[in-house]
């Protein structure tokens, strides 16, 4: 399975997903599909937190865009 816990920085923090998300979307310019792979579970709070999350829906329904996101079952 997915290792994402190993993803961290070395003091343990998650990196700050939301910044990462708009220098991306920045980079990429408008696109009318986005593919979120995170190496475990887009929907698992330990590895994205919900303002995350919640900042990353709002851009796609904003911008019309259509999401695919990695997630686990559980």
């Amino acid at each position: 399975m997915c290792g994402y816990n190993f993803g961290t920085d070395a003091d343990g923090r998650r990196h700050d997903i939301t910044k990462q998300f708009d220098v991306a979307v920045k980079e990429i310019g408008d696109v009318p599909f986005l593919k979120l792979y995170t190496s475990g579970s887009f929907l698992d709070e330990c590895e994205v937190s919900g303002e995350a999350v919640e900042h990353i829906l709002k851009h796609c329904s904003d911008a019309g865009v259509r999401l695919l996101f990695e997630s686990r079952p559980e």
